[in-house]
């Protein structure tokens, strides 16, 4: 009867240490198990690997590898469990090849192969490249008696979306299907964030319908790829609707979701109701980034209001939000479109000063802005000492200032140069030089 007792401590303080570890609460539940010790109840394995499982949930994967010793210690061998865990944890952390010698492991052990183990497996494999590997892998499971489910099929229609290879993602997508894997919500997100990059709407919106239909969640990951791609195709009136849309379904929006919506406003120059959207933002206590404030400054440098894009950029200082090098490049441009050559040359300064190197946006951005052919040449030439190599636009800018000064022998030399640094010599180039030659009509 005393057995008995021990064994319904053992297995309450379990219970207790598995809710401590799930709540994140791993250094209590130690702590739990120790006064386990000190009163004579010795834990399980199983009591070890809840443990060791919490710090690898933590990312203190260090602390779960001191937890597997002490168990070691206790006479409890690991177990397939123990190594699985091991293993993901290191996945968490990006030790890739640790986690694949784990894995591996389980193999030479001779432990029964598991899910896990294959799908922890195809996960390492497919973020080191070895994407055919991962494939391989996934297809010898049914010979070792083990059927993929729905985390082994995410990871590999992940390895292949990432890949750019969408005809695969849609093929494991049927598959799946087919094998009576029910897709879940990463399922569909990926699929439809890969078809909204392509510019595929009408494809990424039938997903969304045959998600619905099958009663799988929308979340804020979907609607917000949805939103993004409506806004870069400019169809903002597809991409309200669906802003809306999630307010009623009570879907909460994410800073990328802003992100878009006022990115797609800028585009268009309805800078109103841009800022109307950032508004909106922080009353829900979301911090505007540096992509949303870049998106501002792009507005209203397209729409010609220097003053407006200046003050934006002052204020990112104010708010302690990081300058980029778009964020420079976007409003050096403003300036030199509008031929104001100082102050673009002032803010160049600015980004160096702050270390930040000018990169080929801005240096074409500038040549493009000099009216003087001279200095424009003389920055040109200093570029690959900056670290900046020209290409085609930097190129082609120069080659059409040439030619509207009638001035095709320098214009030529450039074409000559571009050929033997193999940059591509495009339409604009082409057209530039026939345009040079037919006003000098020759």
């Amino acid at each position: 009867m005393v057995g008995a007792n021990v064994d319904i401590t053992v297995h309450s303080m379990t219970t207790v240490i598995h809710g401590l570890c799930k709540g994140g609460n791993v250094e209590k539940a130690k702590d739990l198990m120790e006064e386990m010790v000190s009163k004579g109840i010795e834990p399980k394995l199983l009591t070890y690997n809840m443990l060791i499982n919490g710090y690898c949930i933590n990312g203190t994967v260090d602390k779960a590898f001191k937890m597997k010793a002490i168990m070691e210690q206790k006479g409890f061998e690991p177990n397939v469990f123990t190594y699985n865990i091991i293993a993901g944890g290191l996945c968490k952390l990006k030790r890739y090849e640790e986690a694949k010698m784990w894995s591996f492991a389980v193999i030479k052990r001779g432990f029964t192969h598991d899910v896990v183990t294959f799908s922890t497996l195809v996960n390492i494999l497919s973020k080191t490249g070895n994407l055919e590997k991962a494939k391989l892998l996934f297809e010898s499971m049914e010979k070792w008696g083990v059927r993929p489910n729905i985390v082994t099929y995410n990871t590999l229609i992940d390895g292949y979306r990432k890949k750019g290879n969408l005809e695969e993602t849609k093929r494991l997508f049927e598959e799946m299907e087919k094998g009576g894997v029910r897709p879940d919500t990463t399922t569909y997100n990926t699929l439809i964030d890969e078809y909204c990059k392509k510019g595929k709407m009408e494809e990424a919106h039938k997903l969304l319908g045959h998600m619905e239909a099958k009663g799988v969640r929308v979340d804020t990951v979907t609607y917000t790829a949805l939103i993004d791609g409506y806004c870069k195709e400019e169809n903002l009136e597809e991409a309200n609707r669906l802003s809306e849309e999630m307010e009623k379904r009570g879907v909460r929006y994410n800073t990328f979701t802003y992100s878009s919506l006022i990115d797609g406003y800028c585009k268009k120059v309805k800078m109103e109701e841009a800022h109307k959207r950032m508004g909106h933002m922080e009353a829900r206590g979301l911090r505007p980034d540096t992509v949303i404030y870049n998106s501002l400054i792009d507005g209203y440098c397209k729409k010609g209001n220097l003053e407006e894009a200046k003050m934006i950029f002052d204020e990112m200082e104010n708010r302690g939000v990081r300058y980029s090098i778009v964020t420079y490049s976007t409003l050096i441009d403003g300036y030199c479109k509008i031929g104001k050559m100082e102050e673009a040359h002032k803010l160049r300064g600015h980004m160096e000063a702050r270390g930040v190197k000018p990169n080929i946006v801005t240096y074409n951005a500038l040549i493009d802005g000099y009216w003087n052919l001279e200095e424009a040449k003389l920055l040109f030439e200093g570029m690959e000492n900056k670290g900046a190599i020209p290409d085609t636009i930097t190129y082609s800018i120069l080659i059409d200032g040439y030619c509207k000064k009638g001035n095709m022998e320098e214009a030529h030399k450039l074409k000559g140069l571009m050929e033997v640094w193999e940059v591509g010599v495009d339409t604009v180039t082409y057209n530039a030089l026939i345009d040079g030659y037919c006003k000098k009509g020759t």
